[in-house]
């Protein structure tokens, strides 16, 4: 598949993504209250068995080289999920699991057994007092099951899981990251990924978002300087966010040659892109809808190639649209306040993404 972009031609000869993301479920079993399920008319659901064997299959056919499985739901809710684990690592694909932790107990052995090579768990808070004022529920399973992680992996000493923490930081939280160092050294775990919340309303902005602040986004390059201090030390990464729009925009999942395939099995573009929701950006709050390209019954390869979806790659990736997020007329501007259109002409945009600007960081 070749396209003309003024004088450039680019050419895309890949049959099907790198990275699958696979959403089992849009069940989830907590409610926290900085989520996009509080505002989105969301269907409860399990990805059915069909479905689920028909994309496992066609990443296998196709040479996915790794699959994540998340989305906006619990992926451990799934009762199939370490079927389709097992199955992914017998023919020797990457596995990854984006959970929040509170189920890991119950299947930690099977996850060190079966060779699950990354576990990314989203943790808010490192008190358990904090914890449970964000999450609502004790942070006791959620150190049950870290703890659980480790002892298989050095029964069976092995390297597997990668344990990942992904921390979305608020105004109330930046102190928290203080506690990584040695909650990492406790847990052996390998990387800290720090977001920015991406907020739903113009008053959560207000209330919550730290970018929008000057003083929090002091303090926490206050503190994640601090805490970079001890990287080499415990063996451990940190990935920083930018606190405001930055130049160069990159897309998480162009970049990466990812997708991802909803519940229902429809192929999407991003995990931002899946469901209709809503979010606010200096004031600005705008509208999310529903982007998809396929289904996977017609097969990934064939979506993955259809020229709608190159072409919303290639721009993308090559950030071949506006930059709303730091436009001096986006109080002004009709199409910002929606991903259907921009006033580059763009169907559908992404021409405001706080991802692609690195304000948000997406589980891939």
């Amino acid at each position: 598949m070749s396209l003309t972009f003024a004088s450039w031609i680019v050419v895309d000869r890949s049959r099907a993504p790198r990275t699958v993301v696979i959403e089992v479920s849009t069940r989830c079993n907590l409610s926290c209250r900085h989520c996009f399920r509080r505002f989105s008319r969301l269907e409860e659901r399990l990805m059915d068995s069909a479905t689920l064997r028909e994309v496992i299959d066609q990443c296998v056919s196709l040479g996915v080289e790794r699959v994540v499985f998340t989305g906006w739901g619990e992926p451990t809710t799934h009762p199939r999920l370490l079927d389709a684990v097992q199955e992914l690592k017998e023919r020797g694909v990457e596995v990854a699991i984006n959970t929040n932790g509170t189920t890991l107990e119950s299947v930690a052995d099977e996850l060190v057994e079966l060779g699950v090579d990354e576990v990314i768990v989203s943790l808010e808070a490192f008190d358990p007092g904090r914890y449970e004022e964000i999450r609502g529920v004790s942070m006791d399973r959620v150190v049950g099951g870290l703890e659980a992680l480790k002892a298989f992996r050095e029964a069976r000493s092995s390297r597997r899981p990668r344990i990942v923490t992904h921390f979305v930081v608020t105004r109330s939280n930046v102190d928290e990251l203080r506690s990584f160092p040695d909650f990492a050294k406790r847990f052996a775990v390998s990387k800290l990924v720090v977001s920015h919340l991406v907020p739903l309303t113009a008053s959560m902005e207000r209330e919550l978002a730290c970018f929008s602040d000057p003083a929090c986004v002091e303090r926490l390059e206050r503190v994640l300087e601090e805490i970079s201090k001890y990287m080499f030390s415990h063996y451990f990464e940190v990935y920083t966010p930018s606190s405001r729009p930055r130049i160069e925009r990159r897309c998480p999942y162009a970049w990466a040659s990812a997708t991802f395939v909803g519940v229902d099995g429809y192929i999407s573009p991003c995990i931002f892109y899946a469901h209709d929701t809503r979010y606010s950006f200096d004031s600005i709050e705008r509208t999310i809808k529903r982007i998809t390209f396929g289904h996977i019954s017609d097969g990934l390869e064939n979506v993955w190639r259809s020229r709608d979806y190159v072409e919303f790659r290639a721009r993308a990736a090559l950030s071949l649209m506006p930059s709303c997020l730091d436009c001096k007329l986006a109080h002004y501007c009709e199409p910002t306040l929606s991903n259907e259109r921009d006033c580059w002409g763009n169907t559908p945009t992404c021409s405001h993404c706080p991802f692609s600007h690195g304000l948000a960081v997406c589980p891939l």
